[in-house]
């Protein structure tokens, strides 16, 4: 079937690709999340052909979990893609997506409104000091 996941065995928190990990891990650690109705621990790993729900709402994660380990995914809407976007980041900018630390890119002025609005968490590809400036390249690929 197109978007089964064909890996060898994809961890449940990174099921929920909107939520931060930390959030999953929570939520799995609390008993929200089930696999095939059973409620299991953060580090199971699903198949292909598993039922993943977190509070009863069944999470389509194979198409997502098979574009994630590098193997192209349909989507209902089509390819799954990523988005790459490049920031030349100034000095006292720190290369972190820390909605806690006002110098974070998630309070730079010309991102804030891109993060608010998309629905998708985007991620720094490595990182610049907080002192130093330059390019910094940033996805929705959280692989």
């Amino acid at each position: 079937a197109p978007g089964a996941y064909s890996g060898p065995g994809f961890r449940v928190v990174r099921c929920f690709p909107g939520m931060p990990r930390r959030e999953a891990d929570r939520a799995v650690e609390d008993g929200r999340v089930t696999v095939n109705g059973v409620v299991v621990a953060p580090s199971w790993r699903v198949m292909s052909g598993d039922l993943v729900k977190m509070d009863g709402k069944l999470s389509q994660w194979e198409a997502m979990a098979e574009a994630a380990e590098g193997r192209v995914a349909e989507t209902p809407g089509g390819t799954f893609k990523f988005k790459y976007l490049k920031y030349y980041k100034p000095t006292g900018v720190a290369c972190t997506t820390d909605v806690n630390d006002m110098s974070s890119l998630m309070h730079v002025a010309a991102l804030s409104q891109l993060f608010k609005s998309s629905k998708e968490r985007f991620f720094p590809i490595g990182r610049l000091d907080k002192d130093s400036h330059g390019l910094v390249c940033l996805t929705s690929d959280g692989r």
